[in-house]
């Protein structure tokens, strides 16, 4: 294992030989994000790479290594009121190292009681980096149901935005005259199941 406490280190073009017994953990671990980290190109097998969350200033993709994991929640940003979710048929999310980037992906199925007292906009919260660069960067929805597009918007798209106080996935409407966030008014009060998917890569830098 490379354990990268101070300095800088690169790692390109590694291979971890397979095993009999498939060894687990981490096979590069850094401790401290530095710009001067290099790691791409390397074949983990069935160990993995080990960041501070939300590392972006060395390079750490791509790599065949497997993914790191995120839970995507639904909240609204301006407070919950009395929305809560009652169950998830599906809740995963995933996000990986690319060339200059980070790719990010999620899926969630969630069912929730009537509620109330709800403010600002619906966003998925639990991913550890934001849009450093550009602010509300456009990905693709695979799937979107359960919510309710404004008058004059076309279609939804999820976005990450620059913003460090609420790192997360916002969905927007697109289309109409002008950007719109997806708010109360668009996530009926009833009871209900509603459910989001989609991916897109936001630049490191």
């Amino acid at each position: 294992m490379i354990n990268a406490n101070g300095g800088a280190i690169i790692a390109k073009g590694n291979v971890v030989l397979p095993r009999a017994a498939n060894p687990s953990g981490p096979f590069i671990a850094v401790a401290q994000d530095f710009g001067e980290h290099t790691i791409q190109n390397n074949d983990f097998n069935t160990l993995n790479l080990s960041v501070p969350a939300g590392a972006r200033a060395g390079e750490y993709g791509p790599n065949k290594v497997a993914p790191f994991t995120w839970t995507p929640t639904p909240a609204f940003d301006g407070g919950n009121g009395s929305f809560s979710v009652s169950s998830y048929a599906v809740q995963q999310g995933s996000w990986s190292y690319g060339a200059g980037k980070i790719d990010y992906n999620f899926r969630v199925y969630f069912t929730h009681g009537a509620y109330s007292g709800n403010s600002g906009n619906v966003f998925l919260s639990g991913l550890p980096f934001y849009a450093s660069a550009i602010d509300f960067r456009p990905g693709a929805f695979s799937e979107f149901g359960g919510f309710t597009l404004t008058a004059g918007q076309l279609w939804a798209a999820p976005a990450a935005r620059a913003d460090t106080t609420k790192p997360g996935i916002y969905p927007v409407q697109l289309g109409g005259a002008s950007l719109a966030f997806i708010g109360p008014a668009n996530v009926p009060t009833s009871a209900g199941t509603r459910y989001i998917a989609g991916s897109d890569s936001i630049p490191l830098r």
